[in-house]
């Protein structure tokens, strides 16, 4: 390695001499001599000037320190600013130098017997300068890659930090670091906007100045670290308001707790106007409940007593002029009780009040029933009407027969109403089957008026019908296909329009029922 600069040689001898021989051996090569003329006076050049090489008299040493050169070479090694020059000792074959041992260093010592031959010293001294040339680029090349580690570390600890600084400062929620035994250190912005409390008047002060219950006495304390809890939170004016505290705790040895509060005021008010506005709905529920039950009581009564008068009005020999004026008022009173009925049914799903019976019934007389409550009016409309069940549905059910009865009643009824030719048909199948329950499937077909594509959406919603004529036309509330709809849902079914293909309507509609011998409480 060519240097710029003269190389520093630390010779260390007792006499002028000496000093002289030396510099004269090493006469023409680009070095700078120091004189010291012992172990001690060489110690202060070391501390006081860069010394790439050393060059001393083993007998300097040893008159020094009373030590052998082997030990010699120890002591100067064991100086950590020292460890990287090389030493040469120049030895005598006097008896006092003492031998050398054998786990003396043999990288950067060297040990040169006297007579000393110039070129060997010149060699030994040039290989030495390199050597601590060379250390000291590496030495140099690795501070330089610690350095701009060290950058690095630094940049992104910078950058963390501003981060954190900026998320703190920012935050809505107030944010604390605490000691391990809840004196609070550090605080952000928010916490003198939600306290009052400015950050350096809350240094050193507990934390249960702000949230009284989170200090519990015990030792040591231990919040609950990474759970959600509500605490009462205290300003500085007296005044408190609801918290959320979550507590967390650093994953160093510091034992420093960290804190975060926000405010729930607004929560809390939404949820108690949410428990009120609830409570409200429930008396309101209550009591439209009450007065449907009430009022369809007392219209059901005298209603009850007006069409079972105009019976026997009917049979009793009018003119039949009388005679018709009669069945149209019947007609008109059935049709009002059957409004009364599913107002009241309506209310009842809504208010959920609604329970279904769990009853042994045979689906042959349920379906029969059904049928015979419409044989006038097919008889009337010359409308055929056939029922079909598959084979594989048991005879013997449990379940609601009367909710069933009463989906069936609302579509075959509908069926009915919207039919002036052709005729109806009810077909049941077995959908699917457990150890203990059925899903059965009921479809109702009618060669009827039809329903647009665009009003199918609307057929399943309280009080409505497919289009404004047809209340005019055909009567009817709107409230059959609604309760119907509910009723399959507690039956855990569902009931959908499908295309018929013909002039029409297919309603299919599906129920869970028990098998006749499955328990149920």
């Amino acid at each position: 390695m060519k240097r710029g600069y003269s190389a520093n040689i630390l010779v260390v001898v007792e006499h002028p001499a000496h000093l002289l021989a030396i510099e004269a051996a090493l006469d023409g090569e680009p070095y700078r001599f120091v004189h010291a003329r012992s172990g001690t006076a060489a110690l202060r050049c070391l501390l006081r000037e860069e010394i790439d090489v050393v060059l001393t008299d083993v007998q300097t040493y040893v008159l020094t320190y009373g030590m052998k050169r082997c030990e010699t070479a120890g002591k100067m090694k064991s100086y950590r600013r020292f460890k990287q020059i090389p030493v040469i000792f120049m030895s005598g074959t006097g008896a006092d130098d003492g031998d050398v041992a054998p786990d003396c260093p043999a990288d950067d010592i060297a040990y040169l017997m006297k007579p000393i031959f110039p070129d060997v010293l010149k060699a030994k001294v040039r290989d030495f300068v390199s050597l601590h040339d060379a250390r000291k680029k590496t030495r140099l090349r690795e501070l330089e890659r610690m350095n701009r580690q060290l950058s690095r570390i630094n940049g992104q600890l910078v950058k963390a930090e501003a981060r954190a600084r900026v998320m703190t400062d920012t935050s809505l929620d107030a944010m604390l670091v605490l000691d391990a035994s809840g004196v609070i250190l550090e605080s952000n912005p928010a916490v003198a906007r939600l306290t009052g409390y400015d950050k350096e008047e809350l240094k050193g002060l507990n934390v249960s100045l702000l949230l009284p219950s989170a200090v519990d006495g015990r030792e040591p304390w231990a919040p609950p670290f990474g759970q959600l809890s509500e605490m009462e939170t205290r300003r500085k004016n007296g005044t408190s308001f609801p918290g959320e505290v979550q507590w967390g705790i650093a994953v160093d040895s510091s034992g420093l707790l960290a804190c975060a509060v926000r405010d729930i005021t607004s929560r809390k008010e939404a949820e108690r106007a949410l428990i009120e506005a609830k409570e409200a709905a429930e008396r309101s529920s209550q009591a439209r409940m009450e007065f449907l039950t009430y009022m369809s009581h007392e219209v059901r009564t005298p209603l009850n007593g007006v069409i079972g008068v105009l019976d026997l009005l009917r049979e009793s020999g009018l003119t039949p002029e009388q005679a018709e004026l009669a069945g149209l008022m019947a007609k008109n009173g059935n049709t009002l009780m059957q409004i009364v009925n599913d107002v009241l049914d309506l209310s009842r799903i809504e208010a959920g009040r609604m329970e279904l019976e769990q009853e042994l019934f045979l689906l042959e007389d349920c379906l029969d029933q059904v049928g015979e409550l419409f044989a006038a009016q097919l008889r009337e409309k010359r409308l055929a009407y056939t029922v079909a069940v598959e084979p594989g549905v048991p005879a013997l059910l449990r379940g609601d027969r009367s909710r069933l009865q009463q989906i069936l009643i609302n579509l075959i009824g509908n069926a009915v109403k919207f039919t002036e030719q052709g005729g109806i048909g009810i077909q049941v199948g077995l959908l699917e089957e457990t150890d203990d329950r059925l899903t059965l499937e009921f479809a109702v077909k009618d060669s009827g008026i039809g329903i647009p594509a665009d009003e199918i959406d609307r057929l399943f919603l309280p009080f409505s019908q497919a289009s404004a004529s047809t209340p005019r036309k055909y009567g009817g509330s709107g409230l059959g296909l609604a309760i119907s709809k509910t009723l399959c849902e507690l039956m855990e079914g569902s009931i959908r329009v499908e295309p018929s293909g013909d002039p029409g309507t297919v309603f299919v509609f599906s129920v869970r029922v028990g098998k006749h011998d499955a328990k149920f409480l």
